[in-house]
């Protein structure tokens, strides 16, 4: 992942302007939803993503039957999550209810079985993405915030690593003209998030970040909170590689 930033002084305010190269992995073609009603559901299956933006204001149905036991993960690239109804009535919804992770639910499932999902009064909605397997969906990074083009002040400057289930790590360092630093996370959940103000403000202070140089944050030993065992990656490491830094007075 590459990120470059223009470092800029005017009228003392110092900002960084972001640029980010991401690549995505899509898991299908992108299929037109029906379930606008309980009688025409919207019918899941492994491995596609669902286009039900045409379900704004209403609501949407859809149902899944498990091919053999596994673990069913849906994606939500919104806040408008589905529930789990007993049958095909959609009048008794399962309890617990079903949670969601950064728009990421994963349901055990029976084989043979159908499960049916159900949300009123869709609001944001545009995709569903549906996987299936034997075990659940692996550690992965969701996001990276701020994104390509986006403005970085010095004076808020927060990156962000979202992942798609709570994680811990080892820990993080930032390089910067070959110096390397241990720094903390502001918060870590789901959600890896750093505070990069005042050590970009110390090291350009300092004449160690200037036009040309490289910024490396790292994250290391990043896993799954709830099991260890799922490493991010191959070796648990995440390196965010800030190029390009230019100084105008």
């Amino acid at each position: 992942m590459r990120k470059m930033f223009t470092l800029e002084m005017k009228d003392y305010l110092m900002r960084m302007v972001l640029f980010v190269a991401v690549c995505m992995v899509g898991v299908g073609g992108l299929k037109a939803a029906p379930g606008l009603s309980a009688d025409d559901p919207l019918i899941f299956e492994g491995g596609e993503e669902y286009d039900v933006s045409g379900s704004y204001f209403k609501d949407l149905y859809a149902t899944f039957t498990a091919p053999s036991d596994g673990v069913l993960t849906l994606t939500f690239d919104s806040t408008d999550p589905l529930d789990l109804y007993t049958d095909n009535t959609y009048q008794t919804m399962v309890e617990p209810r079903l949670v969601y992770n950064n728009g990421v639910c994963e349901l055990e499932v029976k084989a043979g079985i159908t499960y049916y999902f159900h949300r009123s009064f869709m609001l944001s909605a545009r995709t569903i993405s549906v996987e299936f397997g034997k075990e659940a969906v692996a550690l992965k990074l969701q996001r990276v915030s701020p994104t390509e083009g986006e403005t970085l002040f010095v004076s808020n400057a927060t990156v962000s690593f979202t992942f798609n289930r709570d994680v811990k790590m080892d820990g993080a360092t930032l390089t910067i003209g070959g110096k390397e630093k241990s720094i903390d996370a502001v918060s870590t959940s789901s959600s890896v998030q750093f505070d990069l103000s005042a050590i970009m403000m110390e090291a350009y202070n300092d004449g160690i970040l200037k036009e040309g140089d490289d910024m490396l944050l790292t994250l290391k030993g990043v896993r799954n909170a709830n099991k260890e065992s799922d490493i991010y990656g191959e070796d648990g490491v995440e390196y965010d590689d800030v190029q390009q830094v230019n100084a105008v007075a």
